[in-house]
């Protein structure tokens, strides 16, 4: 007698996402800001792709950037961190980062704003 055992589906891990290429990444940045833009959030400076599979978001040294952050936040999930720094001139600033995944890509929101104009 021959017996076949059938796997359960749900005991079997998450195949990995396929790694994307810059295209493909520079893809899923625009669908970020499309969406942000959508949900009437405010727009980050500087936008970077990187083989290493992450999209990053830089917004402005101003204040105002930790509340539009924040509301990066609430609106696609994700963790704030406010990190205490040192520009390479020595000068003190606060780096704070949102991080959150887009359709299976790492993305991070992020500003560094001087420490004398920060409110944290």
């Amino acid at each position: 007698m021959v017996s076949t055992t059938i796997p359960d589906p749900g005991l079997a891990p998450a195949p990995d996402p396929p790694l994307l290429s810059i295209g493909g990444l520079a893809a899923e940045a625009a669908s970020v800001l499309r969406d942000a833009e959508r949900r009437g959030l405010p727009r980050p400076r500087y936008v970077t792709v990187s083989d290493t599979q992450r999209v990053g978001f830089q917004f402005d040294d101003d204040p105002a950037s930790f509340d539009a952050l924040a509301q990066w936040a609430d609106s696609f999930g994700g963790t704030i961190d406010t990190h205490p720094i040192h520009r390479a001139d020595g000068s003190p600033a606060f780096l704070r980062r949102v991080n959150f995944t887009y359709r299976c890509v790492p993305v991070e929101a992020y500003a560094i704003v001087k420490a004398e104009t920060a409110a944290t």
